[in-house]
This record gives structure tokens, sequence and C-alpha cells, in this order.
């Protein structure tokens, strides 16, 4: 495979450009170029697979959405690590926007996210599961029980828990899911 591309702008005086190069498994090769150039005449690049392979780490994402900032920081402390990029979000909005920019393996929501009606977890699995059905969902809650599991489990989580949820349960499940 070869990518070859080309700027004409006059204005560009440096690039970074990131790929993300997605395989089968739902890992991705995750790339970044940078170079200054002189800007008088146009540049070509010409990206050998090779080249790219060298270049790059097997990255798998994780998205965590969950009301409470200490919730997120923890759980991002806890599963953050080489090849492991995490995104957070507090609001279905902020989780909405990231899904559409990036590609995860693995979504960990709460239940509760505004008080309001007390599942909007719920609405986030069944978007997930409409419209990026390769990713994965945990439903972690404070205040689960059997009809929040089975309904969690009928929009396609692939896990409940209720909180707290261990550390240790929580990697068996991503390993589970071929995440880490």
């Amino acid at each position: 495979m070869r990518i070859v591309i080309t700027f004409l702008s006059e204005m560009i005086i440096s690039y970074k450009i990131t790929l993300n190069i997605f395989v089968k498994s739902g890992s991705y090769h995750h790339c970044d170029f940078g170079m200054k150039f002189d800007n008088k005449k146009p540049l070509t690049l010409l990206f050998l697979w090779e080249d790219i392979r060298r270049g790059c780490e097997i990255m798998q994402r994780i998205l965590i959405v969950d009301d409470e900032k200490a919730i997120l920081l923890a759980f991002r402390k806890l599963l953050r690590s080489p090849g492991i990029a995490v995104d957070t979000a507090e609001t279905i909005e902020e989780a909405e926007d990231l899904l559409k920019e990036n590609t995860y393996n693995v979504a960990i929501v709460d239940l509760r996210l505004t008080g309001v009606d007390g599942e909007e977890g719920l609405k986030i699995i069944k978007h997930i599961k409409e419209y990026y059905s390769q990713t994965e969902v945990i439903l972690v809650t404070g205040y689960g029980n059997s009809i929040v599991m089975e309904k969690a489990q009928a929009k396609g989580a692939a896990f409940y828990f209720e909180k707290p949820v261990s550390s240790e349960v929580l990697k068996d499940a991503l390993k589970s899911l071929n995440v880490g």
C-alpha cells in the first residue's frame, strides 16, 4: 500500500499528519508524521506501508461516560496504557461528539448522567449499537437492579456492573472484549 499526499498551498509551512489505519481486530495503527518545508513549491509525500508500519503503534480506544469527574479520572488512570487511548465525556452530547470523531473498541457508560430521567446510559447504549455497532458497551451504575440489567443487555451491553466495580473485574471484562 502507498499513500500520496500533495500540498499545493503556499500558506503551509509545516504539517502534521495523523493516519489511523484500521485492521480487522478492531485495533488501528496510529501514526503521526511532521515536517517543516520551503513553502515556495508544492510538496508531495509518499508513504509506503513499510514506513507506516515502522512508525506506528497499535492503538485501542476506550470511551468513558460518567457525570462524576472523580470516576472519569480514576478510570482514565486505571485504563490508559501504551496501546490504549482513553477519552472521557460527562454528557450524552459530549459522548456523541467523541463517537463521531473516533472509533472506540469499548465504551464504559454510567446509567445516570443528569438525574433527570435516570437512565441516560441506556440511551447511549442504544445510540452506540445503532450507529457504531463495532463498539462494545459496559454499563456501570450505582443504582442497579435486575430490571436495569435486563434493559442494558437487551440494548446490547456486553457487561453490566454495579458501583463500586473493582479494577480487576473491569480489566477482566475488557480482556474478554479483546482490549488491553
